[in-house]
């Protein structure tokens, strides 16, 4: 062996350990640059969320409402969004606010309506409780309608029948037909 590769041997090493390590990264970094991005959106779907939370705070509004969802999909045009496993809650000014939970929904921006779906359950921040398949959450007049059976429960009484007008400003609700009630037997008027 030379006197030089002798005296430089170490240097040669890490200069050839260098070279090595080099060609690896620009070797990874062209295949990596070589593979498409996937990206998370469908050319019919639009874009595609997760764990998401919209507020609808219009101060123009009766009622503010706010939405979160698991899943949600905006459409190409963004005019419809689309959710699963929601959560939304409507806060009507100085009323008791409601909760609704179900499995999917959608949310038409250019009709202010809110379909809900998959065993919707709905309670009351004073007490109340409805059931029911499906709803439409009408935003411009304040009112969660449908025409499936629908049951409410609240602290003295439960009302099973089939249809439901909730006016949620005004904290009416109307069953529309086949209506059965039950009053519970502790319940005393004044």
């Amino acid at each position: 062996m030379s006197p030089f590769f002798k005296k430089n041997w170490p240097l040669l090493g890490v200069v050839i350990l260098v070279a090595i390590l080099g060609f690896y990264l620009v070797r990874a970094q062209r295949n990596s640059s070589q593979k498409p991005v996937e990206p998370n959106v469908s050319a019919e779907e639009g874009l595609k969320l997760e764990d998401v939370h919209f507020t609808q705070d219009d101060p123009d509004d009766r009622v503010k409402w706010i939405l979160d969802a698991k899943e949600a999909r905006l459409s190409k045009d963004k005019e419809v969004i689309s959710f699963r496993k929601y959560r939304l809650r409507l806060e009507p000014e100085k009323r008791a606010h409601v909760n609704l939970e179900g499995e999917r929904g959608e949310y038409s921006r250019s009709s202010g309506e809110i379909r809900l779906n998959g065993g919707l359950k709905a309670t009351t921040d004073d007490g109340y409780r409805i059931v029911t398949e499906s709803a439409v959450y009408r935003h411009k007049q304040g009112r969660l309608e449908t025409s499936d059976p629908v049951k409410i429960t609240g602290p003295f009484f439960s009302v099973e029948g089939r249809g439901l007008d909730l006016d949620v400003e005004k904290e009416t609700v109307q069953i529309l037909s086949n209506v059965t009630t039950l009053i519970d037997k502790d319940f005393r008027t004044l």
